[in-house]
């Protein structure tokens, strides 16, 4: 049982996730929030620069603001709630924290009690 992060308002399911160069194994900790709404993960471009992952090409996004841009894509290992994703490809954002997408949470059976602003994640 995870907890929701109480200093985003209004509280958002965030847990820790470790993100991994796939060949050099050189790994980050970083907090991730589940985004039912965003297809697509992200990770910190930060992040993509500290590992000096490769860039595999570039995917237009369209955010919640309706502006389309393009953001590099980089292949990475998640390790989320102790499953690992290797080789998965993710956009790299400007921002502070990883963004789970559709397109990882899908792997999952997640519950959410906002309530109680806890949430469930397991591996099926």
């Amino acid at each position: 049982m995870y907890h929701f992060d109480n200093t985003s308002k209004p509280p958002a399911p965030y847990l820790e996730v470790f993100v991994r160069h796939p060949q050099t194994r050189a790994e980050f900790k970083v907090a991730a929030k589940l985004d039912t709404g965003a297809s697509k993960s992200a990770i910190p471009a930060a992040i993509a620069v500290a590992l000096n992952l490769e860039t595999m090409g570039k995917l237009m996004v369209q955010g919640f603001n309706q502006v389309s841009d393009k953001y590099p894509v980089h292949y990475v290992e998640l390790e989320v709630a102790d499953l690992k994703l290797p080789m998965f490809p993710v956009i790299a954002l400007p921002r502070k924290d990883i963004l789970l997408g559709r397109d990882i949470l899908n792997h999952f059976i997640i519950t959410l009690d906002g309530k109680a602003l806890t949430f469930d994640i397991r591996d099926p």
